[in-house]
C-alpha cells in the first residue's frame, strides 16, 4: 500500500509537470486530451482513458474518488495510454482470449468460426460496440436470398465473467450483447438479402434501390432495443466523436442511376440544425453528354463508365463529416469540367485519392476494407490499408462535430434523418469501436478482413521507418526488394545502403534480417535457411533481428518504442505496474507450416486453396530480450543511426512436425510474417534393429532411432481429399517391401513384421547362407538414410536366390535360369543332408519353376489350360471304356446311390474313389473347377499387378503358380 501512495504522488507530480490539473484540461504538448468524467461525489467513472505525453494515467475499472486526475484502486493498477485503445488487451485474440460457452439458455453465441486464438478479432474487447459478420448467416445455413429483418451483433456478449456494468445479471443468463441495441428492418418491402458466396466464398448482406434516383430502397437502423421499434441508442457510442468503423464493401450501380449511392450513415439529432452527421458514400459517374463507354448502352451524361477523356465526374468513394458544407468529394467534378481520362487522371484528381506513392483510383465497384476514423472533428478514411500514409484517401476537418443519434447501413441520408441517397450496395461485415483505434491496430483488422475475404490488395505496414510499423521484418540493409509502397530513403538510418557508415560500424556489419537458433546451434537465416527441429518438438526456436517487434509493444506510452525523438527504448517495462514485454507476448505466436503432401507429392493432380494450410503452433512464446537503447526515430541520418541494443529476441518451444521445407511464420496480433521454407523437421534415424538377423522367411524387428513421429498416423485434408499416413518400416534390396505390420511405440521405436525376402536376385553370402538389406522409416515422404546400422541380415538364404531372374521373360532367359537354379538348389539340399530324400529333385524343380517365371504369363496360362483339357479328355475316356458301371448306364447311377447310402449307414464298403465310374466323373469335375480356379487367379493377377503395382503382382504369381502346380498333377 505504500508503494502505491508513493507511485501516486509520484503520478501527481508527473500530471503537475504536463499541467493537468482538472478534469477535461488538454496536455501542454497538445497531442493528447484527458477524458476522465466525473460522476456524483467526484468518483471516476469507468477509467482514465488517454495521456499526457509522457504522462502515463492509472487505469482501474471501478469509480472511486479522484485525486487530481488520478483514478486509485485497490492493490493492481496498470497504466493505459495512447500506445494501445486497452493497455492490457489487444483488438486480436491471444493466449489469455476466452471463447465462452452459450448461455443458459443457448440462445446467442459467439460462431464456432471465430473462435480461433491469434488470428480472429477479439470479440470482448472493451471498446468493440459492435460486429456484424457474415458467419451468423453460414452458422445457420440461410438460404441464398433470405430477406434480412435483422442482423445479428456478436460483440461483447455477456458471460458470468464478463466485467462490464451493461451486464447485467439477466443479461448475462441469457446471453445478450453488452451493448441492446439491435441493427433492425421490421417492414417487409425495406428489407436487404443475404446473398451466399459472393466474396471468396462468404456471404453478403445486399442493399437494391428501388428507384432509380435513390429516393427509395432497401436500409437497416440501429434501433434502441430488440423490441423497441424506436430508432436510436440507448447508450450512444458516438458521445463523444470518437469511434473507428471497418467494412467490407462495394457498389452495384445500375446504368440509369444517378445520385448518391449510400453506403453508411450516422445521423444526426433532427434538433440539431447546424452539422449533418457521417455519411459515406459512392459519386454517380458523370460523363460528357453522350460519352458513356460504348456497348452500354448509355444516354446523355448518366452511364456507369465513360469513354476516353469523357469523364467529368469520377465514381469515387467520398465522405460528408461535421458541417454541411464540409465534406471530401473525391469526384475530381471541380477540375474535370471539360472532361477527364481515368486512364492519365489530372494530378489535382490523383492527390485526392492518396499518398504519393499511392496515387491510384480505388474504384468502390470492387471489394474494398474501409476504415474510417473519427477522433473530435476529424475523420480519416483508408482504402485497403495505407494506414501509415499522413494523406489518407478520405479527410476530412470539421469546425464541429454532428450530435449523432442514428445507424443506418445502405443510405445517405444527409437531412435531418430523411432517408435518401438508397444505394446498390453489398456489405459483407462491420465492425464498430467506440474509440478511435491506433493506425496499427486499424491495420490489424484491416488484415484480418483482407485473409477472410481474400482481398490481396491490402497492405500492412512493414515500413522499417515507419512509427506504426505493424509486421515483424526481416530486411538486408537498402531498399532493394521492398514493396512499392514505401519510399526508402538511404540516407535515414532504417534504409541505409550497404557499406555506409552509421553511428557505430556500418550496414554491413550489422544485418538487420532476422536469424533464428534452434537447439544449440546459431543459424543466420537468409532465404532458403536451413533451421532444424526434432520430429518430437520440444527444443527451442529463438528469433532474433532488429525489426523482430511490433512498434507498439510499449503498450502506455503514446509514441510506443518507435516514433519521435523524445521517444526512447529504455520506457520498455519502465512501469512497475505492468509489464509490456509480457502483456505484448499475449498475442505473439510462431507456427510451423506447410501445404498439404498431397499437394506436393511428385505428380500430384490435387489441387489446393490458401485455407488448406497445415500449422503448427509452438508454445511458451515470449520477449525474452527487449533493447534498452538505440535509435527509434525513424528520420535520423544514417551516420546517427544506432541500432536497438540488445538485439530484440523472442523464443518458443517447437511443435511436433515432420517434413522440411516448411514456412516459418510470426504471427503478431494476427499479422504473419512468412519466412518460406526455412525450418526444416529432421528427417527420421535409425540408431539399431534388434535383431539385425532374422530368416530369409520373414520374422519380428524391434527399429530403434530418433524422429520417427509424434504419433503413429497423420491426417491431412484438403478441400477434395482426406489423407492419412502412417509411419512406415520398409526394407530395400532390389525390390522395396513394407513391412507386413508396423507398430509405432514412440517417437524413437517401431516394431516391424517384415515380409519374407523376395524371390529376386540377391547378393549372397553362398557360405554363410545370408543376404543383406536395408531398412528405412519413411512418413509423409521423408526417409530415413541407408546406413550400417539400419542393414538387416537375412539367414538361412537359398542359394539358387542368387541365380539371375530379372530377364525370364525369353525362352532362353528362362531356361539359363533354371540350369543356373537347379544346379543350386541340389548342391544346397545335398550339403544340407538332402532331408527331403526323394524328393528333392521334386522339390527343386518345383521351386525353380516358380523362381524362374515358368508359370507366370502366358506361358502358364497355357500350360494350365493344356494340362487341364488333358485331365477332362483322359475323364471322359474312363467313362467311355467302362461300359459295364459307366457314369451315364442306370447300373453305375443305382451303384452309386447305394454305396452313399451304405457309407451313410457306416457299412464297411470300399470308398467312393475306388469305383471306376465314381472316379472317372469326380475326374471330370475336378477337370473343369480347376480350369475355372486357373482362369480366375490368372485374372485377379493382372487385375492387381495393374493396380497394386510390382509387389502385389509378384505375390498374386506366387500364388498363381501354386494353383497351376496343383492343376499339373491333378490332371496327370
Amino acid at each position: 500500500i505504500g508503494d502505491l501512495i508513493l507511485r501516486i504522488i509520484s503520478q501527481r507530480e508527473r500530471a503537475r509537470d504536463c499541467n493537468v490539473m482538472s478534469v477535461g484540461a488538454r496536455c501542454s504538448g497538445g497531442s493528447a486530451r484527458q477524458e476522465v468524467d466525473r460522476g456524483p461525489g467526484d468518483a471516476c467513472i469507468h477509467r482514465c482513458t488517454l495521456m499526457c505525453k509522457k504522462c502515463p494515467v492509472l487505469r482501474f475499472a471501478n469509480r472511486i474518488p479522484c485525486l487530481g486526475v488520478i483514478c486509485v484502486i485497490g492493490m493492481v493498477a496498470q497504466c493505459e495510454g495512447a500506445g494501445w485503445t486497452d493497455a492490457t488487451m489487444s483488438v486480436m485474440t491471444g493466449s489469455t482470449s476466452v471463447f465462452p460457452a452459450p448461455s443458459g439458455t443457448g440462445n446467442i453465441k459467439v460462431p464456432d468460426s471465430l473462435k480461433v486464438r491469434y488470428k480472429q478479432p477479439e470479440a470482448y474487447h472493451p471498446k468493440l460496440r459492435f460486429w456484424f459478420t457474415p458467419d451468423v448467416f453460414e452458422e445457420l445455413n440461410a438460404a441464398d436470398g433470405t430477406a434480412v429483418a435483422s442482423w445479428r451483433n456478436i460483440a461483447n456478449i455477456c458471460h458470468p465473467a464478463h466485467s462490464s456494468a451493461e451486464c447485467t445479471a439477466s443479461k448475462k443468463l441469457s446471453g445478450e450483447n453488452m451493448a441492446a441495441e439491435v441493427l433492425k428492418q421490421s417492414s417487409a418491402g425495406s428489407q436487404p438479402t443475404y446473398q451466399k458466396s459472393v466474396i471468396n466464398n462468404r456471404g453478403a448482406v445486399r442493399f437494391a434501390r428501388s428507384a432509380v434516383d435513390g429516393t427509395a430502397g432497401d436500409f437497416l437502423q440501429m434501433e434502441t432495443t430488440a423490441g423497441s421499434g424506436a430508432a436510436g441508442f440507448s447508450t450512444n457510442p458516438f458521445a463523444a466523436n470518437a469511434f473507428t468503423f471497418f467494412l467490407v464493401a462495394r457498389t452495384r450501380p445500375g446504368i440509369t442511376d444517378t445520385g448518391q449511392q449510400g453506403i453508411l450513415n450516422l445521423a444526426k439529432v433532427a434538433s440539431d440544425t447546424t452539422n449533418d452527421g457521417l455519411s459515406i458514400y459512392k459519386d454517380s459517374v458523370v460523363c460528357l453528354d453522350s460519352g458513356g463507354e460504348p456497348g452500354l448502352g448509355c444516354s446523355g451524361t448518366t452511364c456507369t463508365r465513360c469513354g476516353a477523356s469523357q469523364y467529368t465526374a469520377f465514381g469515387a468513394l467520398s465522405a460528408q463529416f461535421g458541417e454541411s458544407s464540409v465534406a471530401d468529394d473525391n469526384s475530381c467534378s471541380s477540375s474535370c469540367a471539360a472532361g477527364c481520362s481515368l486512364a492519365s487522371p489530372l494530378s489535382a484528381c490523383k492527390t485526392l485519392w492518396g499518398p504519393a506513392s499511392s496515387q491510384n483510383f480505388q474504384d468502390p465497384d470492387e471489394w474494398r476494407i474501409i476504415a474510417l476514423q473519427a477522433d473530435g472533428t476529424f475523420l480519416k478514411g483508408y482504402l485497403d490499408g495505407y494506414h501509415a500514409s499522413s494523406v489518407p484517401p478520405i479527410s476530412v476537418t470539421a469546425a464541429a462535430a454532428a450530435t449523432i443519434a442514428q445507424l443506418r447501413l445502405g443510405v445517405v441520408d444527409q437531412a435531418d434523418e430523411t432517408n435518401s441517397g438508397f444505394g446498390n450496395v453489398d456489405i459483407a461485415e462491420i465492425m464498430i469501436y467506440d474509440a478511435a483505434l491506433t493506425q496499427q491496430e486499424m491495420d490489424r483488422i484491416g488484415n484480418y478482413l483482407s485473409l477472410k475475404f481474400g482481398l490481396s490488395a491490402f497492405r500492412v505496414n512493414a515500413d522499417v521507418g515507419s512509427v506504426t510499423r505493424t509486421a515483424a521484418v526481416s530486411k538486408n540493409c537498402g531498399c532493394s526488394g521492398g514493396p512499392p509502397w514505401i519510399s526508402c530513403d538511404t540516407t535515414k538510418g532504417p534504409y541505409c545502403g550497404v557499406g555506409v557508415p552509421l553511428a557505430s560500424g556500418s550496414c554491413q556489419s550489422l544485418d538487420q534480417s532476422l536469424q533464428v537458433i534452434t537447439g544449440n546451434s546459431y543459424l543466420d537465416l537468409n532465404s532458403g535457411a536451413n533451421a532444424k527441429s526434432p520430429a518430437s518438438g520440444g527444443n527451442y526456436i529463438s528469433i532474433k533481428g532488429q525489426f523482430v517487434l511490433p512498434s507498439d509493444v510499449d503498450c502506455n506510452v503514446a509514441s510506443g518504442i518507435f516514433g519521435t525523438s523524445t521517444a526512447d527504448y529504455s520506457t520498455l517495462d519502465s512501469s512497475i505496474s505492468d509489464l509490456d514485454t509480457t502483456i505484448t507476448s499475449r498475442y505473439l505466436a510462431v507456427a510451423i507450416g506447410h501445404v498439404p503432401y498431397a499437394c506436393r507429392a511428385a505428380y500430384s493432380t490435387v489441387k489446393c486453396l490458401a485455407s488448406d494450410f497445415i500449422e503448427s503452433f509452438a508454445s511458451d512464446c515470449k520477449i525474452s530480450m527487449k533493447p534498452s537503447s538505440g535509435t527509434v526515430d525513424g528520420n535520423s541520418v544514417c551516420n546517427q543511426w544506432v541500432a536497438p541494443s540488445p538485439v530484440p529476441e523472442i523464443n518458443c518451444l517447437a511443435p511436433p512436425g515432420l517434413g522440411g521445407g516448411q514456412d516459418l511464420i510470426i504471427y503478431w496480433h494476427g499479422v504473419a510474417t512468412v519466412l518460406s521454407n526455412w525450418f526444416h523437421y529432421e528427417k527420421p534415424l535409425i540408431e539399431s534393429l534388434v535383431p539385425s538377423h532374422i530368416s530369409y522367411k520373414g520374422g519380428t524387428i524391434t527399429v530403434k532411432g530418433l524422429h520417427f513421429g509424434a504419433q503413429a498416423s497423420y491426417k491431412e485434408k484438403t478441400q477434395t481429399t482426406v489423407d492419412t499416413y502412417k509411419v512406415e518400416v520398409l526394407v530395400l534390396s532390389r525390390r522395396q517391401l513394407k513391412c507386413r505390420s508396423t507398430k509405432w511405440v514412440s517417437d524413437r521405436e517401431l516394431i516391424c513384421e517384415t515380409p519374407p525376402m523376395p524371390q529376386s536376385r540377391a547378393e549372397i553370402d553362398t557360405n554363410a547362407k545370408t543376404a543383406k538389406v536395408f531398412v528405412v522409416v519413411e512418413v509423409m515422404g521423408t526417409r530415413s538414410m541407408q546406413s550400417a546400422v539400419s542393414t538387416l541380415t537375412y539367414t538361412d538364404v537359398p542359394a539358387f536366390y542368387a541365380c539371375d531372374n530379372d530377364r525370364v521373360t525369353s525362352k532362353s532367359a528362362q531356361r539359363e535360369c533354371f540350369k543356373c537354379c537347379r544346379a543350386a538348389c541340389i548342391v544346397d539340399e545335398f550339403a544340407n543332408g538332402a532331408k527331403k530324400a526323394g524328393y528333392t529333385y521334386t522339390f527343386c524343380d518345383k521351386s525353380c519353376y516358380t523362381y524362374c517365371g515358368y508359370f507366370s504369363g502366358r506361358a502358364g496360362m497355357h500350360l494350365s489350360f493344356a494340362s487341364a483339357f488333358f485331365g477332362m479328355m483322359m475323364s471322359f475316356v474312363a467313362l467311355i471304356v467302362d461300359d459295364s458301371h459307366g457314369l451315364f448306364s442306370e447300373g453305375g447311377l443305382q451303384e452309386t446311390e447305394g454305396i452313399l447310402k451304405e457309407r451313410q449307414a457306416g457299412q464297411d464298403r470300399p470308398a467312393l474313389l475306388e469305383q471306376p465310374s465314381s472316379f472317372a466323373a469326380l475326374s471330370f469335375f475336378a477337370g473343369i473347377a480347376i480350369t475355372a480356379a486357373a482362369l480366375f487367379t490368372l485374372r485377379h493377377r493382372r487385375r492387381r499387378e495393374g493396380e497394386g503395382g510390382r509387389e502385389e503382382g509378384e505375390r498374386e504369381r506366387e500364388r498363381g503358380s501354386g494353383v497351376q502346380r496343383e492343376a499339373v498333377s491333378w490332371a496327370f
